[in-house]
């Protein structure tokens, strides 16, 4: 075989065989396959050094004055072939958060340009791309760090070959020997970010690992060195975040994160502890403001609040405004503390504060508002000239707001002077036509009722200092509160027309002036299911009684005047409460709801309806559970029951936990439905369900469990059957059933065993019920007690029973004398079978 080269040379690449596969060095040239036929003495040039078969040859046909005629054969131009992959596999442990790669031995490309793309498949064998769920997209790189999401799961890799310049071969798909195993809870990070200082937010990440990630726990400590054990601090347990507060200043903090799965298993902890201690923050105010009388010769107080380690001695500077807006320095005070002088009268004061820390740290300089303006005291001066007293706190004017009629609200104004107000009060009065009074309330204002028209109104307001000091009362008297819109009226007692508002009448006369009753507001506050809905309504027309209610069921909010006349049940709402108040229900949930008020005069007149729709959808209640129970199905199999509260219940969480004789209580993996079969490890150990209720919209409620159940024990035995063979030796098999104590009571049992004899005589059918007169019946009386296991019955030593499982076991009896039983039985011929009943 010859390459044949550009200038037509040829190189061999091959000597001695019919067939050469290609390589990368003959891509671009031709081959040819040279054929040289050679006689019986020719085949000793077969072997040996070439050089010599040369010499050999040139000799031979020297001497021969003869040659073989040689044949050839030109191929094409030999291309490139499509790139291809061979000998893919997976590498690296199959387990959920390792790196896996790709490998295979790429002809006609390079691995380099090749791409894979990972997939998980629940079949170990491949079948289609199809069938198969990806997890990545088709990348270079061949590395790839498996996620949760396929643990349990084939791996399946498909590696697509390519040549630099993009063209790509047949893809190769290679499956996983087994499928990805899941990790215990485990932290694979653990870290805490933020500035170590006074006020400033600690932020503490983690990456967890290891299934489904359930309520992991958070726990932040505060050490007083590095080595100290450290305290938790409870107002941060739970939270991620933590504000650092001044009693901190000049300790650790360290970060605590116990990661927990779904079902409830818990893994190591991780701790993550802070590189420094914590500093203290850059001195500034939160707040400034002058606390104090407005008078002349009155103290003032500057009130702050302070932030930033232990302060030290702040400096203060007062500042005086005069009415031209020109703010100077008041000199020689630089203290917390001002008193006011004649100079300040008429002009505001303000202060300024430099925050200063124990160590000199200074922080920027707050201003605060400016008081004022200043008045000048007012002084009574008594026997003693020296003794001076501040004049007491007036009320110079006083006045209504609002309209004197009935079903509106009033109000007043007062105004105030003599030093600081403090809790000024006052009271409201209804002054009858003939001059009695009757206080009514202390309210802020006063709505009008029917009791009030013909009446007047009067309000007492008492001037009250911040120092508590009282000044005289102020009064004003309304007119005469008329009736409101919709009254009937009637001529007055002179016939000389009607009644006009504000017109002074008498008692008797308004008593015919009614106002038709009517609901002037209606309103629904938020909704909640299980949550009682009280209305706020305001009623306006004579004396109330007791109106109609009507709650309606509506599946989307519209307007109020669309509700007028609805049914007890149609396709806009469904009737659900007839009082004044409801309570939602589960059916409420997700829908609005609506009032339907019709007003009602203690005389039977109604007036026009309104309706009021809340503004949301009645909210579900958190989920909760309750009466968590187990209930025995029978002897080997449990279930968990709990009523469920808090709107439509989701996918709730169940486990089954196991307690021990010391009261250790572990959960039971995969576990995780509401019944539960007993296993082994169950026995003498009491069970509990638990139940986490979880509602439709995936809101987690509290985990609760159930009392313990009883001690689980194994089954007893029931036979499965009873035969023996013409020998001496007697073979009972007996089952146990897992759940049911195992054994007899303590006195020896009295069984019947009864021996039929049945005859092979085909006239004769067997009948437990009733014999025919060829059965043979004999009935022993006789007392046994489980002695043990054997092997055989013909001997070997008793093993104790303790298969807890369901399991075929040989059963040996012994009579009460603890003599073993021995069975006898007579032979009644070679064609008659035996049949033992118990």
């Amino acid at each position: 075989m010859f390459c044949l080269l550009g200038s037509r040379d040829f190189e061999m690449v091959l000597n001695g065989a019919a067939e050469y596969t290609l390589t990368r060095e003959d891509i671009g040239h031709h081959m040819a396959f040279v054929y040289i036929p050679v006689n019986f003495e020719g085949m000793l040039l077969s072997s040996g050094n070439t050089c010599f078969k040369a010499l050999l040859c040139l000799i031979f046909f020297h001497l021969a004055g003869k040659e073989g005629e040689s044949s050839s054969v030109v191929s094409e131009v030999v291309r490139q072939a499509p790139p291809k992959v061979t000998n893919t596999r997976i590498i690296g442990e199959l387990r959920e958060g390792s790196k896996i790669t790709v490998t295979g031995a790429v002809t006609g490309g390079t691995e380099g340009s090749s791409r894979v793309q990972w997939f998980k498949s629940s079949s170990l064998t491949f079948a289609e791309e199809d069938g198969l769920e990806a997890l990545s997209t088709s990348k270079i790189s061949k590395a790839f760090r498996i996620p949760l999401a396929a643990v349990g799961h084939y791996i399946v890799a498909k590696f697509t070959p390519m040549t630099p310049d993009g063209e790509a071969g047949e893809p190769a798909y290679v499956v996983s020997e087994k499928t990805v195993d899941t990790l215990p809870p485990s932290l694979n990070f653990l870290s805490v970010t933020g500035e170590y200082a006074e006020g400033e937010m600690l932020t503490a990440s983690y990456g967890y690992i290891g299934g489904h990630e359930g309520k992991s726990i958070y726990e932040w400590y505060l050490h007083e060195g590095e080595i100290d054990i450290g305290t938790s601090i409870k107002e941060a347990s739970g939270h991620l975040q933590y504000r650092i507060p001044t009693d901190a200043i000049g300790k650790f903090i360290s970060f605590k994160c116990i990661p927990a799965r779904d079902d409830g298993m818990i893994g190591e902890p991780g701790v993550c502890m802070g590189q420094e201690c914590v500093r203290a923050g850059n001195p500034r105010l939160i707040s400034l403001q002058i606390v104090g009388k407005s008078v002349e010769g009155s103290t003032l107080l500057a009130e702050k609040r302070y932030w930033g380690g232990e302060e030290g001695e702040s400096i203060f500077r007062w500042f005086r405004t005069g009415s031209d807006g020109q703010q100077l320095p008041i000199d020689g005070v630089s203290t917390s503390s001002y008193t006011l002088s004649v100079d300040d009268i008429g002009c505001y004061v303000s202060v300024s504060c430099e925050p200063v820390r124990s160590d000199w740290a200074r922080g920027p300089i707050v201003v605060s508002e400016q008081f004022g303006p200043i008045e000048p005291g007012k002084w009574q001066i008594f026997d003693t000239p020296s003794v001076l007293r501040e004049s007491p706190p007036t009320c110079q004017a006083i006045y209504f707001l609002g309209l004197m009629t009935e079903g509106q609200q009033l109000t007043f104004s007062a105004s105030y002077s003599g030093g600081v107000r403090g809790n000024c009060f006052h009271e409201w009065f209804r002054v009858k036509h003939n001059g009695d009074k009757e206080k009514l309330c202390a309210d802020d204002a006063l709505d009008l009722a029917l009791e009030d028209v013909g009446c007047r109104i009067e309000v007492v307001f008492t001037p009250v200092r911040k120092d508590g000091a009282t000044g005289l009362p102020r009064s004003v008297i309304s007119d005469v509160i008329m009736p409101g819109e919709g009254f009937r009226a009637v001529p007055n007692v002179e016939g000389q027309g009607c009644w006009k508002e504000k017109e002074v009448v008498s008692p008797s006369i308004f008593s015919l002036l009614t106002a038709d009753p009517m609901g002037l507001e209606l309103t629904l506050p938020a909704c909640c299911e299980a949550e009682e809905v009280i209305p706020r309504k305001r009623y306006f027309g004579g004396q109330e009684s007791v109106g109609e209610y009507i709650w309606y069921r509506i599946k989307d909010e519209c307007h109020a005047p669309a509700l007028i006349g609805l049914s007890d049940s149609c396709d806009n709402g469904v009737v659900c409460g007839r009082d004044l108040t409801y309570t939602p229900c589960l059916d409420d949930v997700g829908s609005f709801l609506a009032l339907y008020w019709v007003p009602i005069r203690e005389d039977g007149k109604r007036g026009k309806p309104l309706i009021s729709v809340c503004d949301n959808p009645v909210a579900p209640a958190h989920p909760v559970v309750t009466n968590v129970r187990v209930k025995a199905l029978n002897l080997s199999t449990y279930c968990g029951e709990g009523q469920y509260f808090g709107g439509h219940e989701g996918s709730s969480l169940f486990n089954w936990y196991r307690e021990t004789a010391d009261g250790t209580i572990t959960v039971i993996d995969g576990a995780n439905s509401r019944t539960y079969e007993v296993t082994d490890s169950d026995y003498n150990c009491r069970l509990l369900f638990g139940y986490t209720p979880v509602r439709s919209d995936s809101v987690v409620g509290e985990l609760k469990l159930s009392d313990p159940t009883d001690v689980v024990l194994p089954g007893n035995l029931f036979y499965e059957k009873l035969s023996f063979s013409h020998d001496d030796l007697l073979s009972i098999s007996f089952y146990s059933v897992p759940g049911v104590v195992i054994g007899g009571p303590p006195e020896f049992p009295k069984i019947y065993l009864v021996l039929v004899l049945h005859s092979q005589s085909p006239a004769l059918e067997p009948c437990y019920s009733s014999f025919s007169p060829d059965t043979v019946v004999r009935r022993l009386l006789l007392p046994f007690s489980v002695v043990g296991v054997r092997r055989s019955l013909a001997g070997g030593e008793a093993v104790p029973f303790l298969s807890p499982s369901s399991c075929l076991v040989e059963i040996s009896f012994s009579w009460s004398s603890s003599a073993l039983l021995q069975f006898l039985f007579f032979y009644f011929g070679c064609s008659s079978n035996f049949v033992l009943i118990c």
